[in-house]
């Protein structure tokens, strides 16, 4: 996959090519001393990183950064980057809803001569490109993350559900009394991953009751027993955490394909998921799920040789970066930081799962198991779409006999 050259790569080329031109300058309209210069080339080289991402709170953070900077009008009025913004109809940061910060000054920077960009200079026209930039890719980021304006969009007809190998297995296997690998649903429920009515269950600090309370709350919620082969109680703490999800996933791994080469066989990675289990007006019992893949990776099936791929998305929110080994320990550990709950929507999800599952009688009628009513999937990159989604007419007319 080719590296994507995202709008602020570019311009951090820009930067560097304005640099070498201050630097080889004998002119010091810009910087009285080299420490600003430096402190001008960390913020570039900060949001710059090719194919590190930044979060949405990191371009929040940008902006606010730079819309802090002094700038030296034409009527040689010194005004901050914000006021001239806003008197020249640019959006700043609070414009699009973010808070403001207060800025702290130490001591010792109160000391120094606060330099100033000249709004006709060759810098001052880069920062403007600049804040437009970070403003347009916290918007996109901002819009993906919560959901909404995906680049693609696939909601399962009936006979699609019907076809689909990963959600005909999660059925067949729902059949039986348990998972093949003993899990239940209790440690989801701790990590408030699993809720019932909304409500996350509270056990309490004692380790040796902890199970137990649980479990009664969902005999409590099934309206019937754990122990009861094929009850939906038995169902509910057997199938319907960590291995629902997972059913779910492979569903997104089977469908999933990514567009340059078209390669398919994704495995999802880090996933943030919700499942939130309830009853309709007739009792029927149901879960909704909610799943945001933050990253995927792909392994070549034919050459073993090879190493793994992992892909997540860029800083505009919109575009697909594949990570090189040494590139991956800052996007891992923010996305983990959105796994654990330090964070909430400050990763935009390469895509996003939504599915409606209901607990129905089995196909003997002795007992009940899974069944998925509702699936949906979005992807916030053109780069990755569903095999199963339309195919595009020019695609049609020009493919090879």
């Amino acid at each position: 996959m080719k590296t994507t050259e995202t709008a602020l790569a570019q311009i951090a080329v820009e930067w560097n090519k304005l640099k070498e031109m201050i630097t080889r300058s004998q002119e010091k309209s810009f910087f009285k001393t080299r420490e600003n210069l430096t402190a001008i080339d960390n913020f570039f080289n900060l949001i710059a990183l090719k194919r590190q991402p930044m979060t949405i709170g990191e371009l929040a953070d940008a902006l606010q950064v730079l819309e802090h900077l002094t700038i030296t009008t034409t009527g040689s009025k010194k005004v901050s980057f914000a006021d001239w913004l806003d008197n020249h109809r640019y959006r700043t940061s609070q414009n699009i809803g973010i808070q403001k910060k207060v800025q702290k000054e130490s001591a010792s920077e109160k000391k120094n001569v606060q330099y100033s960009i000249h709004e006709n200079s060759s810098l001052f026209r880069l920062l403007v490109k600049t804040h437009d930039t970070l403003i347009n890719h916290h918007e996109l980021a901002n819009l993906h993350a919560q959901g909404e304006i995906p680049c693609s969009e696939i909601s399962y007809s009936q006979s699609e559900l019907k076809e689909s190998q990963a959600l005909y297995d999660m059925e067949t296997t729902t059949q039986q009394e348990e998972a093949n690998d003993k899990s239940t649903i209790i440690d989801d429920l701790i990590r408030k991953g699993v809720t019932l009515y909304g409500a996350a269950i509270i056990p309490g600090a004692v380790l040796g009751h902890r199970e137990r309370i649980l479990q009664e709350a969902i005999q409590n919620f099934a309206g019937d027993k754990i122990d009861t082969p094929h009850s939906k109680a038995n169902k509910l703490y057997h199938f319907g955490g960590q291995f629902l999800q997972g059913s779910l996933l492979k569903e997104f791994t089977n469908t999933t394909k990514l567009v340059e080469d078209d390669i398919q066989g994704l495995e999802s990675g880090i996933t943030v998921g919700h499942i939130n289990w309830s009853k309709d007006s007739n009792d029927k019992i149901y879960a909704t799920v909610n799943l945001k893949i933050l990253t995927c990776s792909y392994a070549d099936p034919l050459d073993m040789s090879s190493p793994q791929r992992l892909f997540v998305m860029g800083s505009d929110g919109i575009s697909l970066i594949e990570l090189n080994e040494d590139e991956l320990e800052k996007p891992l550990m923010q996305c983990l930081s959105e796994v654990q709950g330090e964070t909430e929507n400050n990763i935009v999800p390469l895509a996003e799962i939504n599915a409606k599952i209901e607990i129905v009688k089995n196909e003997s009628g002795t007992g009940y198991m899974f069944q998925v009513s509702e699936f949906t999937t979005k992807y916030n990159t053109p780069q990755l779409v569903s095999t199963k989604a339309p195919e595009q007419m020019e695609n049609i007319m020009f493919k090879p006999i």
